[in-house]
């Protein structure tokens, strides 16, 4: 049995209910029939994970997350929890120039966003944020030199 979830709506769905689906390949999706109703459905466009991705039904976007037995086993346990990391501060990694900052007071951060290019033994390096937060003050103007170990921003 598998947990299928589109848009938020939980679909419970067995490996019986795939097989016996009437779909054909078209070459630009499929044709599915379900209780004399035709649609027209795209290949579903996943990322790192293939059982999460979009998918087009008729020309309208669904989100979808699918798990199996496993999945499901994992979820009920609480193990596939995601810890958010807060970012606290943007702390220069060595000494050098930075060259461009990206960011302004009061901007909301993700984790992996790009904050700051610091130049450092004439290379450029991006410096990128390793959790979620808001710029609280930016305590450097590009063209200033800092040491290894500066607060460069303050994140709240």
């Amino acid at each position: 049995m598998y947990k299928v979830i589109i848009d938020g709506e939980e679909i419970m769905v067995t490996q019986k209910d795939i097989d016996t689906m009437d779909n054909h390949a078209t070459p630009v999706g499929y044709h599915v029939l379900e209780k004399n109703k035709a649609y027209h459905v795209t290949p579903p466009k996943v990322g790192l994970n293939p059982k999460t991705g979009t998918i087009h039904v008729n020309n309208k976007r669904f989100r979808f997350d699918i798990m199996d037995q496993y999945d499901q086993l994992v979820n009920s346990m609480g193990l596939d929890a995601v810890i958010e990391i807060k970012v606290t501060d943007i702390i220069a990694p060595m000494p050098g120039l930075i060259l461009d900052i990206m960011v302004k007071v009061g901007d909301e951060i993700e984790a992996g966003s790009s904050i700051l290019i610091l130049e450092a033994m004439k290379m450029e390096n991006v410096i990128k944020a390793e959790g979620n937060g808001i710029v609280k003050s930016i305590n450097f103007a590009v063209g200033a030199t800092v040491d290894k170990g500066a607060v460069i921003i303050e994140m709240e």
